[in-house]
């Protein structure tokens, strides 16, 4: 009998892992599109959507799981809704904004175009041949949400491919196989076919704010159609022109901005072209790579074009007017083979069949840097325990280390005779690598310093299919198909330790965190627990009739009886080393638990029946076509085996292959928080940080939201705080956190109980990451650790996930702190120094040394120094360098004895100066006819001061000077002469 989870078993570690993100695959097939703000991108991965943020520079995918790959996304001009259709043509209506499926609708032919009306209530599906318009969804509470309108089904002699609706919604233009275009109405009775092309139609598209027409065919051919309207006779379109053929006779994609009347084209050789039109005049060329582009997008805008291929999985975001890339992301083309969290659980790198090496931020989902140094398919993946080096195993017998500072292969370690690396790892301090052959079953041992070849440990007698070594210690770990698995002691010259026996082929091991305990996994599907020290075996778990998997295309064997689909082939420890996550070739992942020895969490991570090895009979809804379809159970049909020797992902030989589904790597996070399983499909993410989740905790009759807030409102902080955790909402939780007064912080932590710390710990860690209030956050982190420290020291392996999870947020907080400190230092920098003279002295003052001039060089001074009513400035020269400011200082107290002599000047004289009224400034005007040079030998001007008129105390200004007066005499004179 199996034996069940108790009821309530939680332990430590939370089991409500739920789908957050999908990562190592962007695009897979299918058509893209851009959300009405033009600032997501949605994008299919075979039987998911997933939304790039541009503008946040981050990336989810939604929860909805097609039951085959999505080949046509639509959205709602008012960004609610959206439509999804599969290949099993299957129509999902989703809500953008809650990201939950609304209603699904199996569609009876193959659907290949789906458009929204201009207003959102109505979308229009090309359902084979025939056009339908269907009601969509309102709002507001409706008792028949989705409402067939209409169908004309006296249409296309082929199937509907593109389609598209004018800017009221009068008419609805289609294109199909037959090269014909149709324009038909919803309201009126009206039909128009427009024959233009010689191929299939791949666009077809209204104006901005007319009926003019825009087409694109296969042919590449493009059209442009003008609308004449009659009063006698039905609407009708003319062609624009005649254009000549592109130079690229096949088009694979196009794509239409009504608003500024741009058309993208794309060919099967890779290059796309942006023309204006009606003129079809080329703008922009761009080739993408060499293979047929699949889709192509605008966003809003029309800066901002999308483009999708599908043969290496790449997606772009190309801004055509400053030819730059907005987005650039590629997943592995032909699969991934492994992967590894790095320490702080931030970053996940993941190895494919192409030789590739990808490394993926948790957090945006994005991928920024790719490694190709590999000549083949990378088999083994490990971090270093800093963080700052990646180590890689691949097929064509290189190990390599890659530093994630300079983003370089800086170390290349090669065994003494060319073999396949199977599996790799790394001692605790980083400086010892070692890598198993698949050729020779030997172990290759290597210094990362320097590269060199340390030892050889030989002892196995099969091929070698994991190692790893022991957190707290230099041991290495080995398990091989020979039935075995070995520990060696890398510093000692001993070929082994110990050997532990197996009935059947060891496949994968994993070693507790703390050191204590080796699980092993066989053939057999049994885990076999063993004691490090003593070598001897503490627990067993038979765990082969856990994975449940669907017959393979062309295999005679039942699920039941496929020994394929009966033993795992990862296995991997929680961070709190409770509980053991294992995968094989099916698409299934098992939870156990150690102590108790149970399974307590099976996830079925697929059904999308576009892969093999699914369960059909029991997944596959009904309604579908496929469910009524008979299999072929005749025992010449069952028997037959066409499949090439030697093949195990699916028959080559046959025009079309399904991938098989199966698990190829599952681990833990380091902070417990989330595991990812590495699949056909591409990286799987599980988190338990889920918004939607409701997972009370010792939850009592009497918790109330009402309840909570009268407590926070009567000031009782810390029963507020308490019975938030009980009813564990996570919006609650946070109101009455923000709201507890920072004076009684310390008073709330010190009576906290212990049952509640781990999750106050993980709440404040998870608060962190999206608060601005650093200081709040962090008093609340010192008072825990203040008041609680000893209890944490006596239980380090039930707070290690919490704590992993805490400096991963501290650590991105205090790099986040010490940027924006130095942007700041340096700014404040650059604004004393650009003010501060440049030939100022330590107190601030300018040493000027004046030079005598000759009369040219006076004459110029005088003139560039003339101010608005063409008049120049009195100088006087002082030979020895004084500071500027005892300068004028004397300048301004001699001012009253030149007033005086001014006075008296002006007197005897016949003209007075125009502007006597206006008062002495002193302006940042160079002095004009006076020539300094600093001690550095730059010239200078009084330090950038000059005096100019200024009244005296007895509120007269002066007179100008001789200088002055005498020329001004002599221009009167020659004015009057």
């Amino acid at each position: 009998k199996r034996r069940l989870a108790p009821v309530g078993f939680v332990g430590r570690m939370k089991l409500g892992f739920q789908f957050a993100n999908l990562c190592g695959s962007v695009y897979t097939g299918g058509s893209i599109v851009f959300t009405p703000d033009g600032k997501k991108l949605l994008s299919p991965v075979n039987n998911r959507v997933t939304v790039f943020n541009l503008a946040e520079n981050t990336s989810f995918t939604l929860t909805l799981e097609a039951h085959k790959n999505v080949k046509r996304i639509a959205v709602a001009p008012n960004s609610f809704l959206a439509i999804i259709v599969d290949e099993g043509n299957s129509v999902y209506l989703v809500n953008l904004q809650k990201r939950v499926v609304l209603h699904t609708i199996i569609l009876k032919d193959e659907c290949r175009a789906v458009m929204f009306s201009p207003d959102s209530q109505y979308f229009a599906v090309g359902l084979g041949t025939a056009l339908e318009i269907w009601k969509a969804p309102a709002l507001v509470k409706e008792f028949r949400p989705l409402v067939k309108i209409k169908t004309f089904k006296k249409t296309h002699t082929g199937l509907i491919t593109c389609l598209d609706w004018s800017h009221d919604g009068r008419f609805i233009v289609s294109g199909g196989e037959d090269s014909q275009i149709w324009v038909q109405s919803r309201t009126e009775d009206f039909v128009r076919v427009l024959p233009r092309h010689i191929g299939p139609l791949k666009m077809v598209a209204f104006a901005f704010d007319s009926y003019n027409m825009v087409s694109a065919g296969k042919d590449g051919r493009l059209g442009y159609f003008e609308y004449e309207e009659s009063k006698k006779k039905n609407p009708n379109w003319k062609v624009h022109n005649k254009p000549p053929v592109l130079p690229f006779h096949e088009l694979t994609s196009a794509a239409y901005h009504k608003k500024n009347q741009l058309l993208i084209v794309g060919s099967k050789h890779g290059a796309i072209t942006l023309y204006a039109m009606p003129d079809q005049t080329t703008i922009h060329e761009l080739s993408v790579a060499n293979t047929p582009v699949s889709s192509l997008t605008f966003n809003k805008g029309g800066e901002w074009l999308g483009v999708a291929c599908k043969r290496f999985g790449q997606l772009l975001v190309w801004e055509w007017q400053s030819e730059t890339y907005v987005l650039k992301q590629q997943g592995h083309s032909y699969g991934m083979s492994c992967m590894a969290y790095s320490p702080n659980g931030k970053l996940i790198a993941t190895g494919g069949r192409d030789g590739k090496i990808k490394v993926w931020n948790t957090n945006s989902g994005f991928c920024f840097v790719t490694f190709s140094d590999h000549q083949g398919p990378v088999t083994s993946l490990t971090f270093s325990q800093n963080g700052n080096v990646i180590l890689s195993a691949g097929q064509d017998g290189t190990t390599r280390a890659f530093d994630m500072t300079r983003y370089k292969n800086f170390r290349t370690m090669v065994p003494p005779q060319r073999t396949q690396i199977s599996a790799l790892a790394a001692d605790p301090s980083g400086e010892i690598i070692v890598g198993s052959s698949l050729d020779n079953y030997e172990i290759y041992v290597w210094s990362l310093q320097t590269g060199n070849l340390l030892d050889i440990l030989a002892g196995h007698e099969g091929p070698i299919s994991c190692l790893s070594f022991s957190p707290i210690r230099s041991v290495l770990f080995s398990s091989s198909w020979d039935k075995t698995a070995r520990s060696w002691d890398v510093f000692e010259n001993k070929p082994y330790r110990d050997i532990l026996q197996h009935n059947s082929d060891v496949l994968t091991l994993a070693i507790r965190p703390d050191g204590k305990e080796l699980c092993t996994s066989d053939m057999t599907g049994t885990f076999t627990f063993w004691h490090i020290d003593s070598s001897s075996i503490v627990g067993l778990i038979e765990a082969k009739k856990d994975l449940g998997g669907g017959r393979v295309e062309g295999n005679p064997r039942l699920p039941t009886t496929n020994t394929e689909n009966q033993y795992f082939t990862s296995v991997s420890y929680s961070a709190d080393g409770t509980c053991v996550i294992a995968g094989g070739n099916t698409n299934i992942v098992c939870i156990y638990q150690v102590a108790q020895r149970v399974l307590v969490k099976r996830f079925l991570i697929s059904k999308n029946f576009s892969l093999d090895n699914i369960s059909r009979r029991r997944e596959e809804p009904k309604g579908s076509i496929s469910h009524y379809l008979e299999e072929d159970t005749s025992e010449r049909s069952i028997l037959a085996d066409h499949s090439l020797p030697g093949v195990k992902t699916g028959d080559f030989s046959k025009r079309n292959v399904k991938p098989i589904m199966k698990t190829e790597a599952v681990t833990f996070s380091p902070t417990g928080r989330s595991f990812g399983a590495v699949t056909v499909e591409g990286l799987l993410i599980y988190s338990l940080d889920s918004n939607y989740n409701f997972d009370p905790f010792e939850l009592e009759m009497n918790i109330t939201t009402d309840a909570i807030e009268t407590a926070l409102q009567e000031g009782e902080y810390l029963k507020s705080l308490l019975m938030s955790f009980k009813l564990n909402e996570k919006p609650i939780i946070k109101k009455v956190y923000e709201n507890i007064p920072y004076s009684q912080i310390k008073l709330v932590v010190e009576n906290v109980p212990t049952t509640y710390l781990a999750r106050l710990v993980g709440f404040v860690a998870q608060h962190m990451e999206t608060s601005p209030h650093l200081e709040f956050d962090l008093c609340w982190v010192t008072s825990i650790l203040n008041f609680h420290g000893p209890f944490f020291s006596s239980q380090p392996v039930a707070m290690f996930p919490t704590f992993r999870q805490l400096q991963k947020v501290l650590t991105r907080q205090r790099d986040d702190v010490v940027k924006l400190s130095e942007d700041n230092s340096f700014t404040l920098d650059f604004v004393c120094h650009a003010a501060k003279p440049k030939d100022a002295n330590a107190n601030g003052d300018v040493e000027i040394k004046m030079e005598p001039m000759d009369d040219d060089d006076m004459k110029d001074e005088a003139m560039e120094s003339e101010d608005a009513d063409g008049q120049g400035f009195d100088e006087w020269i002082t030979p020895d360098v004084v500071p500027a400011k005892e300068i004028l200082e004397e300048e301004i107290a001699s001012v009253p004895k030149r007033v005086a002599n001014d006075r008296n000047g002006n007197q005897n004289g016949n003209d007075q100066d125009d502007d006597d009224d206006e008062p002495i400034e002193i302006a940042s005007k160079p002095a004009p006819s006076t020539k300094m040079t600093s001690k550095n030998g730059a010239h200078s001007k009084m330090g950038g001061k000059v005096i100019k008129k200024i009244k005296t105390e007895n509120g007269n200004a002066p007179s100008p000077s001789p200088a002055k007066t005498s020329k001004a005499k002599n221009k009167k004179k020659q004015s009057s002469s």
